[in-house]
């Protein structure tokens, strides 16, 4: 009787270790399925997006108004959201908010005016101008300032 109970728990085993191999079989290509098509569809996405890029960025103090230069790439683009911020983090509102989202031919140029009043009183207090559209571009160099 001691000799049938090693072979019971080794059957066991191997029993337990083929429905746990049958259930990781038919799970995993489903996962690398719905993983695969969801990085196909986001490299799809990153290829043909055509990002507009900020060409400057020149604060107004006279005006309290930032006004943001922002050209089209190659093929259309949508922007859909547009920043200035300080170095503080506060970010300054757009004087027209309806402005965003707007679509950009390639080579095309528009002008987004924010209002810094109370957000950017000195150069030196102006952190970045961020636009999103399919890819995110920011200028964090130094603005041009007048006033």
């Amino acid at each position: 009787m001691q000799g049938i109970s090693p072979l019971i728990a080794s059957v066991l085993l191997i029993a337990i270790a083929v429905i746990i191999a049958g259930i990781l079989a038919n799970w995993g290509p489903t996962l690398t399925q719905s993983q695969t098509k969801t990085i196909s569809n986001k490299t799809a996405q990153i290829v043909e997006c055509n990002p507009p890029v900020i060409e400057d960025v020149y604060l107004d103090f006279q005006a309290n108004v930032s006004r943001v230069f922002v050209r089209g790439s190659q093929g259309m683009a949508v922007v859909d959201e547009a920043k200035v911020i300080s170095i503080t983090g506060e970010e300054a509102p757009l004087v027209n908010s309806s402005a965003v989202p707007f679509n950009l031919s390639s080579g095309k140029l528009k002008i987004l005016e924010f209002n810094i009043t109370n957000k950017i009183k000195i150069c030196s207090n102006f952190s970045q101008a961020v636009i999103t559209s399919c890819l995110t571009d920011k200028f964090t160099s130094a603005p041009k300032c007048t006033g």
